[in-house]
């Protein structure tokens, strides 16, 4: 038994961890109200007016009528399949399996991670960190609790994020572009910031071209680009005609846009206030404030089961927050134990993003996955940049971590990535004790925080 241990510690803990991680998506899954989410309501709508009519709704029906529809048509065949078993309540029972369907998705998405940890490394410390960091940081898990179009796009775009680096190792073909255009086009019709994925992939194509002076490369941009867009057209001709511009954002805050300005130095402050008051809207003035708290914690104050706690009395055990709900005090001391531990992956993913710069220079500037990650990591941060400028309605949920959703698991592997690299060359590996110490801590303090 023990020499079994020895020689399977590894994969049994992996395996353990995705049990856990399979049982808490399950558990949030039966005990949130999918209603409360990040638009919640709005999202079920769309997906029952599928399920009862087979067409997207109105603007005047629902303000996210204008969003891609492959998410909802999905949910909605799905939803039909246990109508049946769930004998049309709605509410109670097929959003509830609908809410299950999503979490698995979530572990699928962490799943990938793993694998992709495994092509960007052969530390196993970077494969497990990675896996728990992003199976366990809040904006991944509370994405998963509700039923919503951010979780479908990133976990196409992370099984892009696989193929691209499975795909530059053994080579480009034209059954491999077309594989990366075919699921492109329907993470573009998911939600349409998988364009900063296409446009990533389209520069590190188009720089390769140069580098390696192969002019076959630019007929694969060419033909990935086009099978994107073919897929994505039909519903581009749709919101061209019925909503107005076929490539807008945000229809919604298009028509009812206001002249307002963000707060002065808001992209380069950091407002301090999330470690005192960890909710919304405690730090809205600082776009750094806002990305990082609701990332690592439960900022919009969404992880929790609304209608239990508002059932029980208000007294001095419970505080109301920003977002219209009641949390714990002990949930709110635990949420900003939990953003000062947050800080110690700041730390990782900015030596990550330094790491892949130095490989990408010591490679001599060579097109390899460091640049392409290097590119979709800054294509990440400056869409939010753009999004949130055009849109500056914060109250309005126009700032969420959620939006590049599969940003912060791409954190993790190149930031324990490079954390291994350096701890090796400096001969003190031994350090990796201490980093676990932190990463299980953290870990214990993000299940608290997000389990409802």
């Amino acid at each position: 038994m023990k020499e079994f241990f020895k020689k399977y510690k590894f994969n049994i803990l992996i395996i353990g961890f995705f049990l856990f991680l399979i049982f808490f998506r399950f558990h949030n899954a039966i005990s949130f109200n999918p209603y409360w989410g990040y638009d919640g309501g709005a999202h079920l709508e769309y997906i029952k007016t599928v399920m009862e009519k087979w067409r997207v709704p109105t603007m005047a029906e629902n303000y996210l009528g204008w969003h891609e529809p492959l998410f909802y048509f999905v949910y909605a065949v799905l939803g039909k399949a246990v109508g049946a078993f769930c004998q049309n309540d709605f509410l109670n029972c097929t959003a509830k399996i609908l809410q299950i369907i999503s979490g698995l998705i979530s572990v699928a998405m962490v799943f990938l991670v793993y694998k992709i940890s495994q092509k960007f490394s052969n530390n196993k410390n970077v494969w497990l960190a990675s896996v728990i960091g992003a199976g366990l940081i809040s904006v991944m898990t509370e994405t998963s609790n509700y039923l919503t179009n951010e979780l479908l796009a990133g976990f196409f775009i992370t099984l892009l994020l696989y193929y691209f680096i499975t795909f530059s190792g053994r080579g480009w073909n034209w059954r491999r572009i077309v594989i990366m255009g075919l699921i492109s086009g329907l993470a573009l019709l998911t939600k349409l910031s998988a364009v900063i994925f296409i446009l990533a992939l389209a520069l590190w194509f188009l720089y390769k071209i140069i580098y390696e002076k192969r002019i076959k490369y630019l007929f694969y941009v060419l033909a990935f680009l086009f099978l994107s867009a073919v897929i994505y057209s039909p519903w581009a001709i749709y919101k061209a005609k019925n909503l107005g511009g076929a490539f807008s954002i945000n229809v919604f805050e298009d028509k009812i846009r206001e002249d307002r300005k963000l707060p002065e130095g808001f992209f380069h402050s950091f407002n301090g206030e999330v470690f005192k008051n960890p909710f919304w809207t405690n730090g809205s003035n600082s776009f750094l404030s806002v990305v990082f708290a609701d990332a690592f914690s439960d900022y919009y104050s969404i992880a929790n089961n609304v209608d239990r706690n508002n059932l029980k009395v208000v007294d001095n055990k419970k505080l109301w927050t920003e977002s219209g709900s009641f949390v714990t005090n002990t949930k709110f001391r635990l949420t900003i134990l939990l953003l000062y531990f947050s800080v110690f992956f700041v730390l990782i993913f900015l030596a990550g993003v330094v790491g892949l710069v130095w490989r990408l220079f010591k490679n001599k500037l060579r097109p390899n996955a460091n640049l392409f990650f290097l590119i979709f990591i800054a294509g990440c941060v400056l869409a939010l940049f753009y999004n949130v400028a055009k849109y500056p309605f914060l109250e309005r949920g126009t700032l969420k971590a959620s939006f590049i959703l599969s940003l912060w698991p791409v954190l993790m592997i190149v930031g324990f990535s490079w954390a291994s690299m350096a701890l090796k060359r400096i001969k003190m590996e031994f350090l990796w004790i201490p980093i676990w110490f932190l990463i299980i801590f953290w870990g214990v303090l993000s299940v608290m925080v997000d389990w409802i």
